[in-house]
C-alpha cells in the first residue's frame, strides 16, 4: 500500500449528512445472517455509530488539501528571508575596501539622513528574526491530518473499534479460516464484509476476496497491537 499524502486539517461540515444514516431492518437482516448471530439494539446502535465515524473522518481526509503547497510556501518565505538578514548582520564586518563593501554606498547613501543604522537596519533586523522564527513556528504547526507516516489508517481504526464491540458484547471478533473448511471464513470476517457493503464503495477495503479482507484485518489488529490497544481477548 502506498504511504498516505500529508492532508491539512481542515474543519469541514461537507460529510455531516454521515452522521443522520441508518440502516433499515432489511439490511440488518442481511447482516445478521453473514454474521451467523442476533444484534441487540445496543450493538446495533454502536456498529452503525462506528460506521458513521469511519466514513465521517475518511472523506474528511480524503477531500482535505494536500499540506506540501502549505509547506513549500513557508519554506520559500524562510529562504528568502535568512540570506536577507544575513547580509544586514554581516554589514558592519566588511571592510570599508571590501568589493561587497563598496555596493553600500550607492545603496545606502539615499537613507543615511534618517539615521540608517538605528531607524532602518536594525529595526529590519529584529523583524526579519521575529518572522524567520514565526515560518519555523509554522512549519512545525501546519495542521496535518495525517502526520505520521505509515500510521494507522482509519479504516484500520474501525475494524479495532469493531474488534472491541464485539469483545465487550461476547460476540465472535476471531479472524481467520475455519478449519476444515477452506475458504470459509470466520463470522467477523463475514460481518466486515457484510458492513463494507452499506458504506460507499472507495471507502471499502479488499473486496476482492474474503482471504484478502480476513488479511486486512489481521494487518489492522497489529497496528493496534504495537500502539499498546490489544484486545484482551477474541472469541472465535
Amino acid at each position: 500500500m502506498s504511504p498516505r499524502a500529508a492532508k491539512l486539517h481542515v474543519v469541514t461540515c461537507r460529510n455531516d449528512h454521515i452522521y443522520h444514516w441508518v440502516i433499515p431492518d432489511s439490511d440488518w437482516e442481511k447482516i445478521e445472517a453473514a454474521y451467523g448471530r442476533q444484534l441487540s439494539p445496543t450493538v446495533r446502535a454502536e456498529i452503525l455509530v462506528s460506521m458513521r465515524v469511519y466514513c465521517k473522518l475518511a472523506l474528511d481526509e480524503m477531500e482535505a488539501p494536500s499540506a506540501l503547497p502549505a509547506r513549500r510556501r513557508i519554506d520559500r518565505l524562510r529562504k528568502l528571508a535568512r540570506p536577507l538578514l544575513a547580509e544586514i548582520e554581516n554589514r558592519n564586518s566588511l571592510s570599508r575596501m571590501a568589493p561587497e563593501a563598496i555596493a553600500d554606498g550607492p545603496i545606502y547613501r539615499p537613507l543615511e539622513h534618517s539615521n540608517l543604522e538605528r531607524r532602518l537596519l536594525k529595526p529590519l533586523s529584529r523583524m526579519l528574526q521575529r518572522f524567520i522564527a514565526a515560518t519555523d513556528a509554522a512549519h512545525r504547526g501546519l495542521p496535518i491530518r495525517n502526520p505520521k507516516p505509515g500510521g494507522p489508517t482509519y479504516w484500520d481504526l474501525w475494524i479495532v473499534t469493531l474488534t472491541d464491540i464485539a469483545i465487550k458484547n461476547q460476540l465472535p471478533a476471531g479472524a481467520g479460516e475455519i478449519a476444515g473448511k477452506p475458504e470459509s471464513y470466520s463470522p467477523f470476517v463475514n460481518l466486515v464484509d457484510a458492513l463494507q457493503k452499506l458504506i460507499p464503495s472507495h471507502l471499502r477495503r479488499s473486496t476482492h476476496s474474503q482471504c484478502g479482507l480476513n488479511e486486512s484485518i489481521k494487518r489492522a489488529r497489529r497496528g493496534a497491537d504495537m500502539r499498546g490497544s490489544k484486545p484482551k481477548s477474541r472469541t472465535a
